[in-house]
């Protein structure tokens, strides 16, 4: 008899593997990167349609209209808030065509984008001429870091202090010797108490793992209460 989808269902349901919690927290940390990825795009193409809307002269781009007219100064942050609406709308499942107040799209935009409206005008005023993409690409920057801020605490928002052992083991970080100067001046190695180790530290080491392409270097550990001079094999036999 052949397999019928349920049955096909049920048997990938008993054959996947359950992720742990650092993969999961692999997962979504990548999505994470992923978005803000996105949303750099995101913010280069607003900054090129109030770009064409509102810069553009018979022969070429002219800058000099965000020094001379505030009008198209107000106008051009609008273009550009309202490009970043669409798209948030977009991503946290709004319909197009539902109105939303003022103070709903400025938090929209701001959550999203991490920036309104009222300051993306605060900053063209302040620039004039000088607002060009190279000059909003450095204020990019700063969006992605502050919306990558406000994302990154929920990749290890599921991760408990009955995690710890499988994380550092995972991350590489049992039984290895971590070697470092004692207040001496003589180099000594030494290996990590998962049973020591608070739970806001190994998510900070996890992170500092993603950031640094899956390696920890000796300073974050440096100072560390967590730190004993036997490997966790011996940890485990003497416990």
């Amino acid at each position: 008899m052949a397999a019928t989808i349920d049955d096909l269902t049920e048997y990938r349901m008993a054959t996947q593997k359950e992720p742990t919690p650092f993969e999961t927290f692999a997962r979504k940390r990548k999505t994470i990167d992923n978005l803000v990825n996105k949303l750099s795009i995101e913010h280069h193409k607003a900054y090129i349609a109030a770009t064409e809307e509102h810069l553009k002269v018979e022969d070429g781009y002219s800058y000099d209209k965000l020094e001379q007219d505030d009008d198209v100064r107000k106008r051009f942050a609008q273009t550009m808030a309202q490009f970043y609406a669409k798209q948030a709308k977009s991503f946290y499942g709004i319909e197009e065509g539902k109105k939303l107040t003022d103070e709903q799209t400025s938090l929209l935009i701001d959550s999203y984008a991490g920036i309104t409206e009222d300051e993306l005008l605060t900053l063209i005023r302040q620039h004039g001429k000088d607002f060009t993409e190279e000059a909003f690409r450095s204020v990019i920057d700063e969006l992605k870091k502050k919306v990558s801020s406000r994302l990154v605490p929920g990749a290890t928002k599921h991760v408990e202090l009955k995690h710890r052992e499988g994380i550092l083991r995972e991350m590489n970080q049992l039984d290895r010797p971590i070697t470092m100067r004692d207040k001496t001046g003589k180099e000594k190695e030494y290996w990590i108490s998962p049973e020591s180790m608070k739970v806001e530290k190994l998510k900070s080491l996890m992170e500092t793992y993603h950031l640094n392409n899956e390696h920890i270097p000796v300073k974050a550990h440096r100072g560390e209460l967590y730190l004993v001079e036997k490997k966790y094999s011996e940890q485990k036999k003497a416990a």
